[in-house]
């Protein structure tokens, strides 16, 4: 503050030291006057812009006389910008491909992480469709490594969820490795290769999403129960012909994966001479053969003038 009304700068002998360097008020110091209750900043050794000013937050300040320049504080703000922050994250890397079939979380895959010189704890965020742990066992959206000091560390275990949808997009997604005041790093998802498969459906799911009324025991217009149906992948609009195939003396009939997948039916050859009406129906195993996709009966084993097969379905 000038301490003076509005004029010329004045002499009054008056020396400061500022940043080590002896300021006095000289009069017309930059040729300009200092106003009473205007607080000033002192510019030292300032480097003209080549037009004689200085442009300062849109204040043009002459420096036509001295070296010096010197600036009303109105309009300035002193801001704290807080300490220069050292903190380093390690711990970037590439995962490989995840699988998975819905409804059951992928193999985890894990990734050492670290970090130095921290105000605060290391948070890993996981995409969708993905899950993060920091001790192995708890999976969530999120997890958290703990700052001891100013360093954390551990071992980070990334899977696909056991509710990632099928439609996901799951390539080359970002894990982000966070901290206060840190650059953030990146575990990131193979570039392909990560899918989610869908889960085999078992006969209540797939009578659900056919529309197939009426139980498993329920026989439709093709003479077909539904839980045949079901077992032998045949149509579920009707209109199927016959279940099995003959060729030569091989009788065989294939299976349904996905039955076969959930172990929720079992089959079975059941023989008889007369269609049950003497000679009962019976279980045999006798020229049976079964794999994962198929069950098959040699007829020339059986012996007799006639004979006849049939299969059985049951509902495990």
């Amino acid at each position: 503050d000038a301490g003076a009304s509005s004029g010329v700068w004045s002499t009054s002998n008056t020396t400061t030291t500022v940043g080590g360097q002896s300021v006095s008020d000289t009069a017309g110091v930059n040729g300009s006057t200092w106003v009473q209750g205007v607080n000033y900043v002192l510019f030292e050794n300032v480097v003209p812009n080549g037009s004689g000013n200085i442009t300062l937050s849109g204040h043009s300040v002459p420096t036509t006389q001295h070296s010096d320049a010197r600036l009303p504080l109105n309009g300035f703000q002193l801001v704290d910008a807080g300490p220069v922050s050292n903190a380093t994250l390690t711990g970037a890397a590439t995962a490989a491909a995840f699988t998975t079939t819905y409804g059951t979380a992928s193999a985890a895959q894990t990734f050492a992480i670290g970090g130095s010189s921290l105000t605060a704890n290391i948070t890993a965020t996981a995409p969708t469709g993905f899950e993060v742990s920091s001790d192995g066992s708890s999976y969530g959206s999120t997890a958290t490594f703990t700052r001891t000091g100013g360093s954390a560390s551990g071992t980070l275990s990334l899977r696909l969820s056991a509710t990632a949808a099928v439609s996901g997009s799951y390539d080359g997604q970002n894990i982000v490795l966070s901290s206060t005041g840190a650059t953030s790093v990146n575990v990131t998802t193979a570039a392909s290769g990560n899918s989610v498969s869908p889960a085999a459906q078992n006969y209540t799911s797939w009578a659900s999403t056919n529309s197939m009324t009426g139980g498993p025991t329920h026989v439709g217009q093709d003479g077909l129960s539904n839980l045949l149906v079901y077992a032998l992948n045949l149509k579920t609009n009707g209109g199927n012909g016959s279940p099995g195939t003959l060729t030569g003396h091989l009788l065989s009939f294939a299976k349904r994966a996905d039955a076969v997948t959930n172990n929720d039916v079992t089959y079975a050859i059941q023989i008889s001479a007369d269609l049950g009406v003497a000679d009962p129906w019976t279980t045999t195993t006798t020229g049976v053969t079964e794999t994962t996709s198929a069950i098959a009966i040699d007829m020339s084993t059986m012996g007799g003038a006639k004979n006849f097969a049939r299969l059985i379905v049951t509902q495990k």
